[in-house]
């Protein structure tokens, strides 16, 4: 069976920079569930597997918008180095 093609979005500096701060915040609160499932379940559970993948999506998430930020060429302003 043919796979789907992977659809990369390319952000605009302002969607990165917009899009950020609300990441790291559903980053946080993604460690801070699989914490809270560390307490009554064990790291082999469904349930912290699950909090993991989110972890993961997140991070990677704000990989991409980091580096459509990194990556945009910076402007020069005469008489600076």
């Amino acid at each position: 069976m043919p796979q789907k093609p992977k659809i990369i979005h390319i952000y605009t500096t302002e969607e990165a920079e917009a899009r950020i701060p609300e990441v790291l915040r559903s980053l946080a609160l993604s460690v801070i569930e699989a914490m809270m499932v560390l307490e009554s379940h064990s790291v082999r559970s469904a349930e912290f597997e699950k909090e993991v993948m989110a972890i993961r999506g997140y991070n990677a998430y704000l990989n991409n918008l980091s580096h459509a930020i990194w990556r945009t060429p910076k402007t020069k302003v005469r008489g600076t180095s």
